[in-house]
């Protein structure tokens, strides 16, 4: 089940998402000569992914909180919904319909989808880091 999880289930969501870069794609959706913009929205999906999605996340759940909507469990602290949040950051399916509905110029689409496989990385990486931070946190309190 862990092989599964951490091998096909990614492999998966990549094959799903026509992730299928060849070299010369990705040296040109980073050049400025051929996509001037295809760099910046990469970088802005990335950051939209990467601190766009926590801030979202984080900040409806403590509006609603103090806005009595919601009630936060108490056995749920704050750097958990942080955890989450970031963990919120992986966003492949979604994040690649929408660049399919929004650019029609293959440099900036595979730019774009660079951006979300990197931005989906990095979010797992720092989600799994937070989540694991915060279980020791719990350990030293009980």
């Amino acid at each position: 089940s862990f092989k599964i999880t951490f091998s096909f289930f990614p492999a998966l969501s990549i094959t799903m998402a026509n992730f299928c870069l060849p070299p010369s794609v990705i040296i040109s959706a980073f050049k400025f000569s051929k996509v001037a913009k295809a760099p910046v929205v990469a970088l802005g999906v990335v950051f939209g992914l990467i601190i766009g999605k926590p801030i979202g996340i984080v900040g409806f759940t403590y509006l609603l909180t103090k806005l009595k909507i919601i009630k936060k469990p108490d056995n749920i602290s704050w750097f958990e919904v942080i955890a989450v949040g970031f963990l919120g950051g992986i966003g492949f399916t979604m994040s690649i319909f929408i660049t399919h509905l929004a650019f029609n110029d293959e440099g900036i689409i595979a730019a774009v989808k660079l951006g979300i496989f990197a931005a989906s990385l990095i979010a797992a990486i720092l989600g799994v880091i937070l989540v694991l931070a915060s279980s020791k946190k719990l350990k030293d309190r009980v």
